[in-house]
């Protein structure tokens, strides 16, 4: 007797050991190659583009008015440096290229605390020079009360006399006190002429 054939249930095929670790892997492959755009985005840097270096529009300084004394001077410096204390004067450029008006102030307030220095220093070396007068001929009248004509008190006299010379030639020839530096600097020579032979005179006594 012929028995029924069992129906047998299909058994699926098996894959082979590379396809399925080749099906596996893609989408690890996948995922380093996303992050590889990813870091390269991050760490690629952007070129960035700088704006060009401003340069001051004149090649001297500008000219400080005209003035009579060291006050004026001071006055127009606390003028200006009141204007760029100012609310919206810090400098900038115009659509035309051309510096704003703060730009052109600062560089005025810079020229005058220049020149304010030329007559600060032409002032105190004129005043270093009256106290060297005052030291000479104090001494100078102490010695002749004493008959003090030694060699020591001489070249005392002549030192100071020195002195009172060499702060008036470094007075500045363009400061407001250069006229009168000028005119007590041929005084004072005459000064320095006289010390100068006493002294003189004194040591070739001595040797």
């Amino acid at each position: 007797m012929l028995l029924p054939r069992l129906h047998r249930r299909p058994t699926p095929k098996r894959r082979n050991f590379f396809q399925q670790k080749r099906r596996n892997h893609w989408p690890l492959l996948l995922i380093p190659a996303s992050l590889g755009v990813v870091a390269a985005a991050v760490f690629i840097p952007t070129q960035r583009a700088f704006a060009p270096p401003i340069e001051t529009p004149y090649t001297q300084p500008p000219q400080v008015p005209a003035i009579t004394s060291i006050e004026d001077l001071y006055q127009m410096r606390d003028r200006l440096q009141a204007e760029l204390d100012a609310p919206g004067s810090i400098p900038s450029l115009t659509r035309a290229g051309a510096f704003s008006t703060p730009t052109k102030t600062l560089q005025m307030l810079q020229a005058i605390e220049i020149r304010i220095g030329v007559e600060e220093t032409a002032k105190e070396n004129w005043n270093q020079a009256f106290r060297s007068s005052e030291q000479a001929q104090t001494l100078t009248q102490q010695a002749n009360a004493a008959g003090d004509e030694s060699e020591k008190t001489l070249g005392e006299i002549h030192a100071q006399w020195q002195e009172a010379v060499n702060s008036l030639e470094s007075v500045t020839p363009s400061s407001l006190l250069a006229n009168d530096a000028k005119t007590k600097l041929e005084e004072y020579q005459t000064y320095l002429d006289n010390a100068a032979y006493n002294y003189d005179t004194a040591r070739s006594s001595f040797l």
